[in-house]
């Protein structure tokens, strides 16, 4: 019987190695735009079951009328500018996800307080946003910021969403 259980899991682990190589291979697609109509559904779908399965792994939920690819975040440095009332500061983003990041600032803002960031992306390029502070967690002498995104574009939210599964995939061991 044990042997059986070990069989079956062999299979899972095999299933789900092909489903990640196929979904590895639609993602690099997406990033070159090269998908046709129907693969752009199915990757779409495919991102929404990824996200929801590492949202339940981490113990997750996204928001009511969030998709899971939204809320999925990410471990991922990169650099921001923030602009804080006329005041421009740079930080390193500590996790990202389409809807907003977090990163350590030296001074602690007000949760609320609105601002503009503009992240560096990989390879050049960059997204600009207005975004508004959610979370302040002092550490240190610093403090771990949570901040949201409002009014970001649809072309911007993409590039995100792409980044973070990015670099989802790069911390995933597919072999």
């Amino acid at each position: 019987m044990l042997a059986r259980g070990l069989a079956g899991a062999e299979r899972n682990r095999m299933r789900l190695a092909s489903w990640l190589a196929s979904f590895k291979a639609l993602h690099q697609k997406a990033k070159q735009e090269q998908l046709s109509d129907e693969e752009r559904l199915s990757y779409q779908a495919a991102r929404d079951e990824l996200a929801a399965a590492l949202l339940a792994a981490q113990r997750v939920q996204a928001k009511p009328g969030q998709s899971p690819r939204k809320a999925l975040r990410a471990a991922r440095a990169l650099q921001v500018a923030i602009d804080r009332d006329g005041e421009t500061f740079r930080a390193l983003t500590l996790d990202l996800s389409a809807g907003g990041f977090g990163a350590l600032f030296a001074r602690t803002p007000p949760i609320g307080e609105k601002l503009k960031a503009t992240l560096r992306l990989p390879g050049g390029g960059s997204v600009t946003c207005a975004a508004h502070i959610v979370g302040v967690v002092p550490q240190g002498g610093a403090s771990r910021v949570a901040c949201s995104f409002e009014g970001i574009s649809a072309e911007d939210q993409e590039k995100l969403e792409l980044l973070v599964f990015d670099t989802v995939l790069e911390q995933m061991k597919l072999e």
